[in-house]
């Protein structure tokens, strides 16, 4: 994940997906889960009151 100073302050995100099968498709399912739970969290950690 990339965050830019485009637009003012609103950060720009980028992001690659990549599916895979059998069990190095489940490992990345679990380690794309884990990386979209911490940006989620870290989103909402850092919302502004106007959001």
């Amino acid at each position: 994940m990339t965050a830019t100073g485009a637009r003012g302050d609103e950060p720009e995100v980028q992001f690659e997906v990549t599916v895979l099968d059998g069990d190095a498709g489940r490992r990345l399912a679990v380690l794309q889960a884990e990386v979209i739970l911490d940006v989620l969290t870290w989103l909402h950690q850092h919302r502004t009151a106007s959001s």
